[in-house]
């Protein structure tokens, strides 16, 4: 990959003769602020001395087979607290479309989820294209939704600042 001034620009994505400037490029810019973002509101202490009363506050538990999966009235009611998150029909998912102007847009979104997964060691399947990412959160030990898949959905509404940090 190479780096020039301007950005990222990996040139081995394009042949001889093309115009460098037509092809896929990710300002290092874009990328700081996003990750920057990332950093100081999800970092691990960064709410210290607040009341942990909303999803995005709290963090997520390791679950096992034994534990109990939330029933289908509680999920309703935690999806209230997550908008624009859809309950799979079935009751043991919750997803998301989300729309962007382009790649470079989509695929800084799918490494800032990604980095949010990390951090909570929950992990969402993610379907993305050029324009749009579609996020599902299930818990896969319980086979079924948890806590867990709604306060990693609840970041996420947090890092589009969908929702306020009190």
């Amino acid at each position: 990959m190479e780096v020039q001034e301007e950005g990222l620009r990996p040139s081995s994505w394009w042949g001889s003769g093309r115009n460098p400037d037509k092809g896929f490029h990710i300002s290092r810019l874009f990328l700081q602020k996003r990750m920057l973002f990332l950093l100081i509101c999800l970092r691990p202490g960064s709410l210290k001395g607040e009341a942990v009363t909303q999803l995005h506050e709290r963090k997520c538990r390791r679950y096992q087979e034994v534990d109990p999966a939330l029933d289908i009235d509680q999920a309703r009611a935690l999806l209230k607290e997550v908008p624009e998150w859809v309950l799979g029909s079935d009751g043991l998912e919750i997803s998301r479309l989300f729309w962007f102007k382009n790649y470079a847009e989509t695929l800084a979104f799918v490494q800032a989820v990604a980095q949010i997964a990390l951090q909570e060691d929950h992990h969402p399947e993610m379907v993305f294209s050029y324009d749009r990412c579609r996020v599902r959160w299930a818990t896969a030990a319980v086979a079924a939704l948890t806590e867990n898949d709604y306060i990693c959905a609840a970041k996420i509404n947090l890092m589009l600042g969908e929702i306020s940090r009190t």
